[in-house]
């Protein structure tokens, strides 16, 4: 599961990795099928996007970036800044999610519009270690 924390602070546990500091503005990934502890050092504006609702996708991504994995990866839980285009994607997700726009083609949508930002905006390199937990 991807979440973008749009304010406050949170630490977060999460397998081996204890007491991440996530601030705002950050984005950071949750692997499936791993206990994690998440606590809110302030008040805080979470959003998460449920990426394996579409596993497909997800899959062709993660296909994709393996190459760009460096020699000797090891996973070091990465949290990326957001940048101002995906802030302001995300406070339009809200307020479409709050209000009428409640379907699964909305949210099909959205999701692939938020892959597209992510792919586009980061680097190759920094989307395989952020994605493919080692």
């Amino acid at each position: 599961m991807l979440f973008a924390l749009l304010e406050g602070e949170i630490s977060i546990s999460c397998g081996q990795f204890r007491n991440i500091p996530v601030t705002k503005n950050h984005l950071f990934f949750l692997p499936q099928n791993i206990s994690v502890k998440a606590v809110a050092l302030t008040n805080c504006l979470l959003i998460s996007c449920n990426i394996g609702s579409d596993m497909r996708m997800y899959d062709r991504m993660v296909t994709k970036l393996r190459h760009y994995l460096p020699k000797g990866f090891r996973y070091h839980y990465p949290i990326l800044p957001t940048f101002p285009l995906l802030n302001d994607y995300f406070h339009l997700l809200i307020q479409g999610i709050t209000g009428e726009m409640t379907t699964n083609a909305y949210q099909r949508l959205k999701r692939e519009e938020l892959f597209m930002y992510l792919l586009t905006f980061y680097p190759k390199e920094q989307m395989a270690q952020f994605f493919i937990p080692c």
